[in-house]
């Protein structure tokens, strides 16, 4: 099973970046709390301040939402999104959710109101380390989604009747989707899906080089493909039941590809992914 660094932070996420520089204005003053550095008297808050620091020897520090830097006042900056570093890849562990089909609801991990976090050592938008290695170990985590009922899974925590949609992973509770966000998901689901998928937006008038999983194709297999295994759903008895009409669904073989079976070690399973862009995958 993956090892966990629940100390990652995302960034771009200001209640993560706000976080990170009070742990370093803490260490950079002999370990004292940064509230200790707040004047009595009022400091002069710019445009999109939410806290202002002042420290001992007279500094003076305006911690800004990311997203509402002065740097954005510019006309030619109105819409402008806030880069990342492109460059990293690390394998990272997020959630999405949407009410009506991606129309105009949801978002990523703790974005925007929806999901209530309950785990502290868990961090949505945190990397999962160790992974696996091509041709070398192989590592997986769990994880369960789970509509809390009376009688509900009992090998987990699930154990009232609040009707909420619970994420679980590596057996600890993260938090929930309350159901009262939802349409149809409020009441139970009548599909699911697991796989893959990429943003392919034609760079350089060819497909995208992204990988998917571990960019090798399925049919290579356990230890170089990257795989999803003892794939299940809750029934109305809260029993596990293997997938029943599993339909495989690839939208562009030459670039990305999967594999489905089923034995008594892995349950039902598929291999998934591949390398993007390539001779056959223009």
């Amino acid at each position: 099973m993956a090892d966990w660094n629940d100390k990652s932070i995302k960034l771009g996420d200001y209640k993560f970046f706000l976080i990170l520089l009070s742990h370093m204005l803490i260490t950079f003053v002999d370990g004292r709390g940064v509230d200790q550095f707040m004047k009595k008297r009022e400091l002069p808050m710019h445009e999109g301040t939410v806290k202002i620091i002042e420290s001992e020897d007279g500094d003076v520090i305006d911690c800004v939402d990311i997203r509402k830097q002065p740097a954005f006042n510019h006309p030619l900056l109105k819409n402008h999104t806030v880069q990342v570093n492109n460059g990293e890849k690390k394998t990272r562990l997020f959630i999405y959710w949407t009410s009506d089909g991606y129309q105009s609801t949801g978002c990523y991990n703790l974005d925007c109101p929806g999901f209530v976090q309950t785990n502290k050592n868990i961090a949505l938008g945190g990397s999962i380390e160790p992974v696996s290695k091509y041709g070398g170990e192989q590592r997986d985590i769990s994880i369960v989604i789970h509509k809390a009922r009376s009688n509900s899974y009992s090998h987990s925590h699930f154990n009232n009747n609040d009707g909420n949609w619970w994420l679980q992973v590596q057996d600890q509770l993260v938090g929930y989707w309350p159901s009262s966000i939802f349409t149809h998901l409020a009441g139970t689901s009548d599909a699911i899906s697991w796989g893959g998928e990429i943003v392919n937006n034609q760079p350089n008038g060819h497909h995208t080089s992204t990988q998917m999983g571990s960019g090798h194709f399925p049919n290579e297999a356990y230890g170089k493909a990257s795989f999803f295994t003892k794939l299940g759903y809750f029934d109305e008895g809260n029993n596990v039941k293997d997938p029943e009409n599993l339909e495989p669904f690839v939208t562009r073989p030459p670039c990305y590809d999967l594999r489905t079976g089923k034995d008594n070690k892995f349950g039902v399973f598929f291999y998934f992914g591949g390398p993007g862009y390539s001779a056959n995958c223009q």
